[in-house]
């Protein structure tokens, strides 16, 4: 039993290592970025001013998952132009308004858990019995950080077109 938990948190581990590199640490906020804070099971948006492009309304919707993807929607001028959901904005998705491209791309923005104990390191002992203090801390930090948002971009060919931080509850 303990070789196949070790097996799984090691493969974890593993796994949110390929996860964790190219998301956003949440201490560094998005510059003129605005907030949109999700609610579960809800559709909530957020007006923006697209640069280079007076007149012109947008705004990014969010409707929350409860225990599901979480789908995103660009409207520009009350239409939808891109939308998708979570997994799919990570690498970007695109589609086009009036002949121009537009893309959306969403990053993981990640919390690791403040202030870690001893007690918490030596909680991983069992992942790794003969690890040093350093991979249990390791270990206990992959496993307990979490997802609290996205940094959503959208772009057109030419430049960022408005940015939006959500946040998750």
């Amino acid at each position: 039993m303990k070789l196949k938990l070790f097996a799984c948190c090691a493969a974890l581990a593993a796994a949110s290592s390929m996860f964790t590199s190219a998301p956003v640490d949440a201490a560094s906020p998005a510059a003129e970025a605005a907030t949109l804070d999700a609610v579960p099971g809800k559709t909530t948006c957020r007006a923006a001013t697209l640069n280079g492009q007076p007149g012109k309304s947008a705004e990014l919707c969010v409707t929350q998952g409860s225990f599901a993807h979480d789908v995103y929607d660009v409207r520009i001028g009350g239409a939808s132009v891109v939308k998708g959901i979570d997994d799919a904005t990570t690498a970007g998705i695109a589609s086009t308004y009036d002949g121009q491209p537009i893309r959306l791309t969403c990053t993981p923005v990640l919390s690791k858990p403040d202030d870690v104990t001893d007690a918490q390191i030596e909680s991983m002992r069992f992942a790794n019995p003969k690890g040093t203090h350093e991979e249990l801390k390791r270990l206990y930090v992959t496993l307990h950080t979490v997802e609290t948002g996205r940094r959503c971009a959208i772009n057109d060919n030419a430049a960022e077109l408005f940015a939006v931080d959500v946040r998750f509850q």
